[in-house]
């Protein structure tokens, strides 16, 4: 009774068994009942195409040509111009089947066949491709390996979010045999959900997340001295990993286009020449920076100072016949292998970096040499009528607050003796009026002892926030303007066009741009 018992359930397991190792049938294909279809292609054989050596067939040809041709996103009645000196079109093609054919061309043709999928949410979709001529294919321009097996070519597609194009090539012989077509479909994954594969012609999308980071974007506006003109540096990641960047300079009365330039060496410190209708900027390659000088009336660009190496910052003089710029200098590596820390800062690699000052003059090309010694010069700037130089220098002092020196000074750049100016380690800014006799000074209320002060007795001002000083040069005078002035002033200019002085200023968190009548 037991053997028998047994050998009962032993039968009644197989069955479900066999349950067990069927595959459930995963989605039938959907077939792409619209697509866009190209004008045939002319498939011409080079010149020598049947030498021995380096010889090619229609076969290398088909398999050399591009994914696609035309405008990224093709749409109907979109043309390209052929190599027949027509214009090729897409067309739109319907098919309850998904079943596309041509009648037999007289010599080799291409046609382009495009459509578009529409993907609601990540996911994995089998592109199937019936035909019996060669077929190639792509997704947003990448190649899509095709499988081919039981007749039936097969690829993976991989679907993020949004629309994307899918592309085919197929090749028409007139020695072939059979019907030129093309059968095309789609077949979602097993486990993808119930909704269905939506496809289309309509290259219509929203924006994607490449529309917002590889968009191009600004990254410097340079104003003409007549404010006619905008000189625009652009740049953008077309393929999402390489940056291209280029120039555009353009009317500030409508945005039209002027002047163009494109190059493989970044441009950027665009600065205008004082004349107006030149532009200058500066490439680096290998490590030494070149300045240029683009004149848009003649449309040539030259070197005005070649291949230095540690260039820092630059500006023209007023008078535009020469350039101050700013050399940074590295200290040489002690061969003991030993440091003497200087300072708390010292243990930074950067502390002991040091920059002077040169000029040189254009055209011609001498040059020579402003400053020297242990500090640095910063936060330098010229006169208008391009005699004196302004700047600071700077030191370590860990005996008072903010715990470093300022020192204010002017150079006459005939003799270049200077003289110091102002000795006050809250002051950090200083600009020259337009007649050259003023400075605007900028730093916090505790400059001058306490000038810039209006608080009681025994009540620390906040010496981050930024008060702006006009200091004369004969009389070396202060005066706070923003004294009584409830933001702080962080950046500011001297105009020229009006002798206003423009100050962005913060309250709480709001910044504004104030503007100052020095009288």
């Amino acid at each position: 009774m037991k053997t028998v018992l047994t050998a009962l359930i032993c039968l009644l397991a197989l069955p479900l068994a066999g349950l067990a190792d069927e595959t459930p049938p995963g989605p039938a294909p959907v077939p792409v009942t619209e697509v866009l279809v190209s004008d045939p292609l002319p498939l011409l054989l080079p010149a020598f195409h049947d030498a021995d050596l380096a010889g090619v067939k229609v076969k290398d040809l088909f398999e050399a040509m591009p994914f696609a041709f035309g405008a990224d996103t093709p749409r109907d009645g979109s043309a390209f111009p052929g190599p027949d000196g027509r214009d090729t079109t897409w067309k739109k093609s319907g098919s309850g089947e998904g079943i596309f054919g041509w009648a037999a061309p007289e010599g080799p043709e291409v046609r382009y066949l495009a459509f578009y999928v529409d993907a609601d949410r990540w996911g994995k979709v089998t592109l199937e491709v019936t035909t019996g001529r060669p077929v190639k294919a792509a997704l947003d321009g990448e190649a899509v390996a095709l499988t081919d097996k039981d007749g039936v070519s097969s690829g993976e597609l991989t679907l993020t979010i949004g629309k994307h194009m899918v592309c085919l090539r197929t090749l028409g012989d007139p020695a072939a045999e059979g019907d030129w077509s093309v059968g095309l479909a789609l077949k979602a994954a097993t486990d993808a959900p119930a909704a269905p594969l939506v496809t289309t012609v309509d290259p219509t999308r929203h924006v994607d997340i490449h529309d917002i980071l590889d968009a191009p974007r600004i990254s410097d506006v340079e104003l003409s001295p007549d404010g006619s003109l905008a000189a625009v540096s652009l740049g953008e990641y077309r393929d999402g990993k390489n940056r291209e960047q280029w120039l555009e300079i353009r009317s500030t009365d409508d945005g039209r286009l002027i002047s163009y330039w494109r190059s493989q060496s970044t441009l950027s410190r665009l600065q205008w020449h004082p004349a107006g209708t030149r532009l200058s900027w500066q490439t680096t390659q290998d490590g030494k920076a070149t300045i240029w000088l683009f004149d848009l009336t003649a449309g040539t660009a030259s070197p005005v100072l070649e291949d230095v190496d540690k260039l820092g910052s630059w500006r023209w003089a007023p008078d535009g016949r020469s350039i101050v710029y700013e050399i940074n200098r590295e200290p040489e590596a002690d061969k003991r292998k030993v440091k003497r820390i200087a300072h708390p800062a010292d243990r930074q690699s950067w502390y002991r970096n040091r920059s002077h000052l040169e000029q040189i003059f254009v055209p011609g090309g001498v040059s020579r040499r402003l400053t020297a010694g242990p500090v640095s010069p910063e936060s330098w700037s010229l006169s208008d009528d391009g005699k004196h130089l302004l700047f600071f220098t700077s030191e370590p002092d860990l005996t008072a607050r903010p715990y470093f020196t300022s020192t204010l000074w002017l150079m006459d750049l005939t003799t270049l003796e200077t003289q110091q100016i102002l000795d006050d380690r809250w002051i950090g800014g200083a600009e020259f009026s337009p007649d050259g006799k003023t400075l605007c000074l900028s730093g916090s209320p505790s400059a001058f002892d306490g000038l810039g002060r209006n608080l009681p007795d025994g009540i620390q001002a906040n010496d981050y926030g930024g008060q702006l000083y006009l200091f004369d040069l004969a009389t070396r005078t202060p005066d706070p303007i923003t004294v009584d002035f409830r933001p702080d002033a962080g950046w500011f200019a001297w105009s020229r066009a009006d002798g206003m002085i423009y100050a962005r200023c913060t309250d709480t968190q709001y910044s504004t741009v104030y503007r100052f009548n020095p009288g």
